[in-house]
């Protein structure tokens, strides 16, 4: 766990490098446009296969409160807890991959830090979020994650929707159709209405 963390601050300095000299290339040719567009360069370390992971204590007295509301742990009647939380996608883990507390161990947190990072985790993730802003989260991190197949099944449903409006106003437009049965008379057509001088039967037939 050591060498990803060690990994990851290298990936991330050496972004950081890259943006400086762009910026120093420009000030050299004296291109301010350049400069200025150097400058707004973004180390996003998102895409990253690797993970920083920190470490920090919490006093669960202080903030018991906060503990409960977010991570449902009572830390009055649970003792010390370990909790491995990703605060970018709203989720954290409490458990190992036998589905027992992280003990605060050495041995027992970097068994489960790689189980969790890896992509897809290993352990199933809880959430952060309440059942509507999860799926509204979720959606949002499609688009991030997947764009070009988020922007495809939008697609396919705004055309499966218009080809349906479309059938409907179609259907409508068409009015409504009678049947004229074979077997049906003369007579009968024009007591129907149908042919002739309608409902009284006064029309003149040839």
């Amino acid at each position: 766990m050591d060498k990803q963390i060690v990994l990851f601050q290298k990936e991330r300095q050496d972004l950081r490098d890259a943006k400086q000299l762009k910026i120093d290339e420009a000030e050299d040719r004296g291109d301010e446009r350049a400069k200025d567009s150097a400058k707004l360069i973004r180390v996003d370390m998102s895409k990253s296969p690797r993970k920083e992971v920190a470490f920090a204590w919490i006093d669960g007295v202080f903030w018991q409160r906060w503990i409960k509301t977010t991570y449902g742990i009572d830390v009055s009647t649970g003792g010390n807890r370990v909790i491995i939380n990703d605060e970018d996608r709203h989720r954290y883990w409490d458990v190992t991959d036998t589905n027992t507390n992280i003990l605060l161990s050495h041995t027992s947190i970097l068994d489960t830090l790689p189980k969790v990072t890896a992509s897809p985790p290993e352990i199933r993730a809880k959430t952060t979020l309440s059942f509507i802003s999860k799926i509204f989260f979720d959606l949002r991190m499609s688009f991030v994650d997947h764009p070009f197949l988020s922007v495809g099944a939008v697609l396919a449903v705004m055309f499966a929707g218009a080809g349906w409006v479309r059938n409907r106003m179609r259907r409508h437009r068409g009015g409504h159709f009678v049947r004229l049965d074979d077997s049906w008379s003369t007579k009968e057509l024009m007591k129907e209405g149908l042919i002739g001088g309608g409902p009284s039967g006064n029309g003149k037939v040839d």
